[in-house]
Order: C-alpha cells, then structure tokens, then sequence
C-alpha cells in the first residue's frame, strides 16, 4: 500500500492541530470551514455553485443572489458582516423556491480546496469582479443561467485530455447583474427578483413547501459530495502508482457481457432512484435504464471474480473481495454524472466498463481528479474499462451525453485481508473526523414562509413514475413486478408502492435530530424533534435512520445505533432504544420568527 506525499502531509496536520486544514493555510481557521444547511449556501467557488444551478431543472430554478466578499481584508469582511445577510435571508428575503441565497469567500475559494484551482472555478472572474470591484459586491443570477460551463481541454495524448483552461464557455456570462454599490442592496435585490415571474410549482410537489424542501435537500448532498470529494478522498490510503488506467475489456468478457445484455434486454426495466437524496446524476432530468446483472446472480459474481478481480489485484497490489457488480444501465442524451467519490468502505478497488455505444457520434468521456489535483479525460470507448480508485479519486462525466445511448457496468471491490481492511478503516476514521471537526453544520434555521397561492401547475419534473413517459423510448420494458425494483413514492401521495409508515419518537429528555444515512454512508438531516416531539414519514426497506443530539454538529453514522427500516405497516421508532446516554449533548432549541416578507 503506498500513501501519497499529500496523505501523509493530511494525517500528520490532524494528529498534530486537529482543526487545521491538511494544506498549512495561515489564516483563521473560522473562515477555512464551510457551512453546511443554513438558509444562506457556503460556496466553495464556481464549479460549487454551477452544481447548484444544475440540481433544478429549467423552469423550476429560481434566481439566485451571490454575495462575494474577502475574509482577510479587514473593512470588506466588517462591511460584509454589516449587511446581516444571514438575518435578511431568514426574515426578510423571499424563500427558497424563490430565491436562491449564497456568499463567497474570494480569499478562500482556492484555498478550502486539496484540487487544482482552474479559471473554471474563478466565479469573480467569470462574473467580471476583479481587485477594483467594490467589496462586498451583490450579484443577481436570473432563473436562465442553468450552471452549464464549458470547460476548456488540452490534449495531452491520444484518448486523453487535461481539463481546465482560460478558453472555457460561461452560458451565463451576459447576464449576470452587478450592484452598483449605491443605495439599498435589499431595494435593488427586489427589484431584480420582481423582474421576473414565480416559479411554476411542480405537478409532483402539493405545495410550495415541498418544492422548497426539495430544492434545499438537494443542495446539502450536493455540497456533502463537495466535502467528501475535498475532505475524504485526499486522506485515504493509495495503492497504485497513478490512480487509474485505461485498458481493453479482455475478449471473453466483453462477449459475456454482449450477450447478458442482447438476452435480457427484454427484462430492461426503469431504474429506481431517491428524488431528494440523488443528486450525482440528472435523474430529475432524464432518467435510465437497468437491464439487470442480477437477474443471473451466478453470471455477474463469475464475470467478476473471474476476469475483472485478477486485474485489478495485479494492479493494485493487493487482494480483493468483490463489493458489487452493478448494471448493464442505459444511460440517454442529456444525461450526466457529477463528480464523486465512491462507498469508501466497500468501494475502493473498481472498474467502469464501457459496453456499447448506439447511435452515438461523439464521444462523452469520463473524468478523473488524480492525487495532485489535476483532472482528466479519458475517451473511454465502447471496449474499453478503467480501473480506478473510486474511493479516493474522484470521477465522473459532469456534461450531457451528446447523442445515442451509453450503456456501462460498475464493479467494486474491497481489500480481502482482514489487517489491510482494518487499516484502511483506521485512516477512514482519522480522515472523517478531520471532515466532522472541519465543517460547519446548520441543523435549523428560519426562512420566510413559502408562497401558499398556486396559480398553475408544471410537468417539468423528471421523476420515477413519469421518466417512461419523458424518455420517449418505445422499446418494451419488464412488466414482471419481480424484476423491476420499487419505485420511489410521490412526494406527500396517499397511495402506497411498498413503502413503509414510520413514526419516529423522541422519548428523551434532550432535543434531537433525526438522519437518514443516504447510499453514500452520509448522513442527511431529515427532521428536528423537540424532546417528547415525533414525527410520522414514509421509508423503504434497508433504509437506516439514526437519532443524534442536535449539540452534534457533525454525527457520523458509526458514532450511533441506527434503525433499520423492515416489514410492512406502521412502526413506532423509540429514540431511547437507539440513543446512548454517554452520546447525548447540550441542548440547542431555535425558534421561529414571524416573517414580514412581502411576497415578490
């Protein structure tokens, strides 16, 4: 097992500062830690805040306001802390579906990051601010700047590209609007915001709470990917030289998979996904087909163990157990995949085997970051696989399939010595608690309360029970109800798909929050309960939840007994029958304020 130069640097600033961020930075460590949930977003930089735009679709985003401001220049920092934005935010200004609230920290938007900073990610300089701009400045996004930038490639050998450079493509770069630093920012914030019309409310959602809700849910697991991308995987352990490596699909295989997928195709079938918790692929967009490698669970564990496992152990050094094998997903045009870290407890070893591209004229690419920050593009054509370290080298293809279809399988291992998965785990645990005391979680805050008239509803939302509809592909589809997995419930419906009632309730002296632990191991916050409160919701089978005192501000599920939903009907969940008394923390009670918004 080897440990970059930048891992070893990482671990020895935690056992020795604890607080200090891995890279040596000299400023206060306030400023270093991001805020996670509150009603105002903690922009990491622009690529932070494209990611954002994308996790609403076209019609439903609202606008955003971004306040950019520098930590270390003194009367900028003191002027920016007198707008009170954060109190305006939870007062005064219009609510989530609405309005779309972020700050930006110029001096530290290359600095929270263990990545190459690029001209991508420079949202000052793709805004327009430069050294004479005043300080704080005020910009307003309207609701058409989607998030999409180009960025900008060079080649470095065939098949392979290096991302990042200053001829990259900013959709939005005409329209953003500028403060002229005079008068009222809140008077000219509400004259942009009254520019344009309310959000249409989603046919999917029963009012606009719930599509507030949404939109907020979303944003905390795509800045949660953010984190784990910058914070986990700089910090765990490396086995080979580079991190990944292109190869052919060895003959025999690819043929195996050629005629898996041909034989069951028939048995394709939607595939299932979380409307809030989902946000690594557009499936709120465009959605994707499954045709199933477990439908032969014999096959899929023989082509893995066989073929796949000797090649990576080869490369890797190390034996390997086999994690999962998933697949064969069809993925449709205008699909992408964000940039992401894999399972870090099972998924460390791995391989993305591209099997067939129909139709397809131009090449959708797949992209790496390596462990000195860089990020790269591989061509990745119909044959090929790479092998990579998916726990610790982010991946992705963050821009819309072209044309025609990509379908693709995922196999993961993890390492099968015992001694050697246990000091993996060790240095996880090092390196998540380094992420817990290295940001900054809001558990509860206020907002204006959400528009209550609806004048009509939208069909824009791409969701589990409609994407068929949406695909517009007519090729037939599983109806056998065994091989088609359970669809995720409409959001606040009656009818019931499988899903399971729960009703969670703090019998305990002290004020908790309620998480559920999201196929990522990361825990999202899904209700405060108020000691002796409940709350009822609906879940699904092997989905686990787990009650932590809100003086937590970063729980992690492995500190806590979570509570694994099975069965049928309504279930009564007790958090004294999963909350140790030796966890349990000051309690911290907020309280809600009237809001004297008017509507805009």
């Amino acid at each position: 097992m080897n440990f970059s130069k930048k891992t070893v640097f990482a671990l020895l600033f935690l056992l020795s500062f604890g607080l200090a961020k891995v890279v040596g930075y000299t400023t206060n460590i306030y400023h270093l830690k991001p805020e996670v949930g509150g009603r105002v977003i903690d922009l990491f930089n622009g690529e932070h805040f494209d990611d954002i735009l994308q996790d609403t679709p076209n019609g439903l985003r609202p606008a955003s306001v971004v306040f950019f401001y520098r930590s270390k220049d003194e009367r900028c920092r003191v002027a920016f802390e007198e707008m009170e934005v954060t109190t305006a935010a939870e007062k005064l200004l219009p609510p989530r579906e609405r309005l779309m609230i972020a700050k930006y920290d110029i001096d530290m938007h290359d600095q929270r990051l263990l990545t190459e900073f690029s001209p991508e990610q420079d949202l000052p300089k793709r805004i327009g601010l430069d050294d004479h701009s005043a300080c704080p400045t005020v910009v307003y996004v309207p609701q058409s700047c989607d998030g999409h930038t180009d960025w900008c490639t060079e080649t470095v050998s065939t098949g392979v590209e290096k991302v990042g450079c200053n001829s990259f493509v900013d959709h939005c770069k005409s329209k953003y609007r500028v403060w002229n630093d005079e008068g009222d920012w809140q008077t000219w914030l509400n004259l942009q915001i009254a520019s344009e019309p309310y959000p249409p409310l989603d046919v999917y959602f029963d009012n606009y709470k719930a599509q507030a809700e949404w939109i907020t849910r979303r944003e905390t697991v795509t800045t949660n990917t953010y984190i784990r991308n910058n914070y986990l995987a700089p910090s765990l352990p490396k086995y080979s030289e580079t991190g990944t490596k292109m190869i052919k699909i060895p003959e025999p295989l690819y043929k195996e998979l050629l005629d898996f997928y041909n034989k069951y195709l028939p048995s394709r079938s939607v595939e299932s996904w979380d409307i809030h918790g989902a946000t690594q692929m557009n499936f709120h967009e465009v959605g994707s087909d499954l045709v199933y490698l477990d439908l032969d669970a014999a096959k899929r564990d023989f082509l893995a163990n066989h073929y796949i496992k000797p090649l990576l152990e080869e490369w890797s050094g190390i034996k390997l157990k086999l994690s999962s094998f998933y697949g064969l997903r069809e993925y449709f045009p205008g699909a992408w995949l964000r940039n992401h870290i894999d399972r870090e407890d099972t998924h460390i070893i791995s391989a993305t085997l591209s099997v067939l591209k129909p139709n397809a004229t131009k090449p959708w690419p797949i992209e790496t970051i390596d462990w000195s920050g860089k990020r790269f593009r591989y061509e990745h054509k119909a044959g090929e696989m790479l092998l990579y370290e998916s726990s610790t080298r982010p991946h992705g293809r963050p821009y819309a399939l072209p044309d025609g279809l990509h379908v693709g399988c995922f196999v993961h291992f993890a390492p099968a010595n015992r001694h050697e998965m246990e000091k993996f785990r060790s240095q996880l645990r090092v390196a998540r608690e380094y992420q817990r005391k290295n940001v900054s979680t809001v558990f509860s805050y206020k907002s204006t309360p959400s528009r209550n008239s609806v004048n009509s509803k939208v069909d824009i939302l791409n969701t589990p029970e409609n994407q068929v509809h949406k695909l517009k592909d007519d090729r037939p589809r599983a109806k056998n109800p065994k091989t088609v997995p359970k669809a995720v419930r409409k959001y606040a419906a009656d009818e019931t798909d499988g899903s399971i009632g729960v009703k969670f309730i703090n019998d305990i002296d002290v004020d908790l929050n309620l998480y559920w632990i999201d196929h990522q191991n990361i825990p999202q916050l899904n209700a405060y309960l108020v000691a002796g409160k409940e709350v009822s919701i609906r879940t699904y089978e092997q989905h686990k939840f787990f009650f932590a005192p809100v003086s937590d501000q970063n729980p992690m599920p492995e500190d806590y007994s979570s509570a694994t939903m099975r069965g049928n009907g309504v279930k009564d969940v007790l958090a004294s029958n999963y909350v140790q008394s030796s966890k349990l923390g000051t309690s911290m009670r907020g309280t809600e304020s009237p809001s004297t918004v008017d509507e805009l």
